[in-house]
């Protein structure tokens, strides 16, 4: 068995193994998609949400990532970038983007070879990349990404835009939902069927954003998805029933989409539920995103966060061009940072703070 070098980091939950390959090739691109598995997987493995991936911007990198993947009949240009960034599935499938994911590689970078600030594309499997600069601030030990502009989401993603509605503008849909009620989701809400109306809008990657007070539902179904004060007060535990059967609830909804609405989006979905109550009073993005990669509920999603910081620009919600993003989860286990996103006319800066969590090497890859 092959010894893997990895690094592995957390950004409020969200957790990646990382595979520097930015001064050596350390596996072919078929061990790549088998470690993917080992490196995500809780049992078998290292165990996390994704594997990142950082390489030379070469000719001989994107070769070598055609002859296997077979993504572009002609070679992109790639803008004079310095690294490649990736992230894998656990199944081996390319993801397009990942904000998290991009801040641990600024910090691994700064740390590993102090490099404050480096020019790096993303969103491989497009024929067009995405330009992105990724940094440390030092001073703050706050990391953070660049985006030039709002970038595009792929060839899986939809073509949803209504005539005349400009590209990359946040675009209202509205989706009839039907559960088949058991005892699990019974005792958070006994409506069914009920209509979910949202805005579809990419950032890297496809999402679909519900804001809850965009939706007339009944209030348990809003309460179920964020448990207020009330709930809190009377079920202490986060762990507790209340907060198992809301996940449980969360997990029906995203694989609802995955299964329902596979014409719409033959990809998969990202589905985003903002806390409107949080965004009004205290000017807080509070936010729960189910990601369409690993088909579960992630505890923080960096192009979730921007997706939703874009559509809340686009309606007028946001009085200002900076707002927090504070993941559902991590606020309740009262650890994280909030992520913070600037408008900076059409580019976006998106910065947090990523733990590095340890070190090690992995055998599990064929040599």
């Amino acid at each position: 068995m092959k010894q893997v070098p990895f690094a592995k980091f957390t950004v409020n939950g969200n957790n990646f193994v990382l595979l520097d390959e930015s001064r050596e090739q350390l596996l072919t691109e078929s061990q790549k998609a088998e470690f993917a598995f080992f490196a995500t997987n809780m049992n078998f493995g290292i165990g996390a949400d994704n594997l990142l991936i950082i390489q030379p911007a070469s000719w001989k990198t994107f070769r070598e990532i055609n002859d296997y993947r077979n993504y572009w009949e002609q070679m992109p240009g790639f803008y004079n970038a310095e690294l490649i960034f990736r992230m894998l599935e656990p199944d081996g499938q390319e993801a397009l983007c990942c904000g998290n994911g991009l801040l641990c590689v600024a910090k691994h970078l700064f740390e590993s070879y102090n490099r404050r600030s480096v020019q790096v594309v993303a969103g491989i499997p497009n024929t067009v990349f995405n330009l992105l600069k990724i940094g440390t601030e030092s001073k703050t030990s706050t990391n953070w990404v660049q985006f030039s502009s709002q970038p595009p989401s792929g060839p899986d993603c939809p073509a949803l835009l209504d005539d005349g509605q400009a590209a990359g503008s946040p675009q209202r849909f509205e989706f009839p939902i039907t559960f088949e009620r058991n005892s699990d989701l019974v005792l958070l809400t006994r409506i069914s069927p009920f209509v979910l109306k949202g805005y579809y809008v990419g950032f890297g990657e496809p999402h679909l954003v519900f804001f809850s007070s965009d939706n007339r539902l009944p209030e348990d179904f809003s309460e179920a998805v964020f448990p207020g004060k009330s709930v809190v007060d009377k079920r202490k535990e986060i762990n507790g029933p209340y907060y198992t059967h809301s996940r449980d609830l969360f997990q029906s909804l995203g694989m609802y989409f995955k299964t329902n609405f596979q014409e719409q989006f033959p990809g998969g979905i990202n589905i985003n539920f903002v806390h409107s109550r949080v965004l009004t009073e205290e000017r807080v993005i509070e936010y729960r995103t189910f990601e369409r990669g690993i088909f579960k509920e992630t505890l923080a999603c960096g192009t979730g966060a921007l997706a939703i910081a874009l559509t809340a620009f686009f309606l007028g919600l946001i009085d200002r061009n900076e707002i927090q993003a504070r993941p559902y989860w991590s606020g309740k286990n009262k650890s994280g940072n909030s992520l913070r996103i600037q408008k900076l006319g059409p580019s976006f800066l998106y910065s947090g703070r990523p733990c590095l969590l340890f070190q090690g090497s992995c055998g599990h890859v064929r040599s």
